[in-house]
């Protein structure tokens, strides 16, 4: 039987193999996209995900270095060598271990003497609201804004609050202090559960939570647009705050969606309010701005259900 011999095809002397080839242009393609991008995407991810991105900083630094002392060295001491990323790695496990427990113990500590502080419960009606802000005049629309924000990390109805502003300021004042307060509130309360309990959300849907991770799916590829109709539909409902900062939707998309998304509530708030409480005497509440408004509020509601109902349709088959 004859013997064997494996077929080779060589590589002609001065040309690049195929495999050298596209590695060449990978990582050129590469180079080309972080030099226009790079610096964007280390800042998204320097924001959204801090822990992460001190995970890279640690990686790119040498795994250990050596510290020489010389005089220990000339009388035949050792060096010493200090294994740098895993030290970084256990600073940062540490960092989680600890510092998350601990700002969650502030921010509740902050929220009961909050609480206490403002008197939340009497501020809930116009009689008290109007004391307050009387009282810190001219400050009151920003004493005003400060106890809508309190308001949405104790879980008070925003709406009441919102409504209340529409009494003391008028429409258009009422919207710009709502508007304001309220994104600064929803954004603070979703960074504060990205910070302390995404991760443990992240890990939780790894286990049979299925519909649970398609929400979380969805909200990762149409975040700007599932967090718009979810404003559209729920407002400032408090478990929707606090439950979007524990799923991967990113930060812009969900402050973009809760902008646009709690204009029409608030706007339909504080115009209620406004022509309901300072109507002119003897005119009737039912009066034709009003029952405008109130055509516009079911018309927002419906065109709310139908975008969730589109958005909320059946998911894509997987591809084969």
């Amino acid at each position: 039987m004859a013997k064997f011999h494996p077929i080779t095809n060589p590589t002609p002397k001065g040309s690049r193999s195929p495999r050298n080839f596209l590695q060449a242009k990978f990582l050129t393609a590469l180079a080309e996209d972080f030099e226009r991008d790079g610096a964007a995407a280390i800042k998204i991810c320097r924001i959204e995900e801090p822990a992460q991105y001190v995970k890279i900083v640690a990686s790119l630094m040498p795994k250990e270095f050596a510290v020489t002392d010389n005089a220990r060295r000339a009388g035949g001491q050792p060096r010493i060598r200090v294994d740098l990323q895993r030290e970084l790695t256990l600073i940062v496990r540490l960092m989680h271990r600890f510092v998350r427990p601990a700002v969650l113990l502030v921010v509740i500590a902050a929220m009961v003497w909050g609480y206490h502080a403002l008197d939340l419960p009497h501020r809930m009606t116009v009689a008290g609201m109007r004391a307050l802000v009387d009282s810190h005049a001219p400050y009151g629309p920003l004493v005003f804004m400060t106890v809508c924000v309190a308001g949405i990390f104790l879980h008070v109805p925003e709406i009441v609050l919102i409504a209340i502003g529409g009494v003391l300021f008028g429409s258009v004042h009422a919207f710009a202090y709502g508007w304001v307060a309220s994104l600064i509130g929803a954004t603070s309360t979703f960074l504060l559960v990205r910070y302390v309990a995404r991760d443990y959300f992240q890990r939780a849907l790894r286990g049979p939570l299925e519909r649970l991770r398609a929400l979380d799916e969805r909200l990762e590829r149409n975040g700007f647009w599932t967090v718009l109709v979810l404003r559209l539909v729920l407002f400032l409902a408090p478990p929707l705050n606090w439950a979007l900062g524990a799923t991967r939707v990113r930060v812009p998309h969900y402050v973009a969606g809760t902008a646009l998304g709690v204009v029409p509530g608030i706007a339909t708030t504080v115009f209620f309010a406004d022509s309901i409480a300072n109507r002119p005497p003897g005119s009737d509440v039912l009066s034709p701005g009003v029952l405008l408004g109130a055509v516009l509020v079911i018309a927002l509601v419906a065109t709310a259900t139908f975008a969730a109902r589109r958005l909320g349709g059946r998911p894509q088959a997987p591809s084969a």
